[in-house]
């Protein structure tokens, strides 16, 4: 019997979700970095000015926050699709890919909600900054 992926396509989904998730995790370690310095105003030791900090903000925080969101969103979409674009309906293969959809969709809501609280902190600690 010879394995071959594209008779199993269950495998090539679950594979694109470990590989989103590594994605992701990666992304959230990078938006946790930017964060840190926004709320500690230090980057090696050296002290950041403030438009420092709100160009982080603005211009990393932000958009790598929202694009790490959407993405999950993309994911969680497509895995919901793919059992009517793979031609297996009502069987345990799309049951799989709703349930692996169910992991980018949770992380997608909790990291853009979170995001919410954090942009707050964030804005206020900046605000009592000099």
């Amino acid at each position: 019997m010879v394995f071959r992926i594209e008779r199993q396509p269950v495998f090539a989904v679950v594979a694109a979700v470990w590989a989103a998730t590594n994605v992701v995790l990666s992304a959230s370690e990078i938006i946790n970095r930017r964060r840190d310095l926004v709320l500690t105003g230090k980057l090696d030791g050296t002290n950041l000015t403030r438009e420092h900090r709100e160009m982080i903000l603005w211009h990393d925080w932000m958009p790598l926050t929202a694009a790490t969101g959407i993405t999950c969103l993309i994911f969680a979409s497509l895995l919901l699709v793919a059992p009517s674009l793979l031609g297996f309906k009502r069987s345990n293969a799309a049951w799989i890919c709703y349930g692996l959809g169910s992991i980018p969709a949770i992380g997608a809501f909790s990291l853009l909600g979170g995001a919410v609280s954090e942009f707050q902190l964030m804005t206020e600690v900046l605000m009592k900054s000099p």
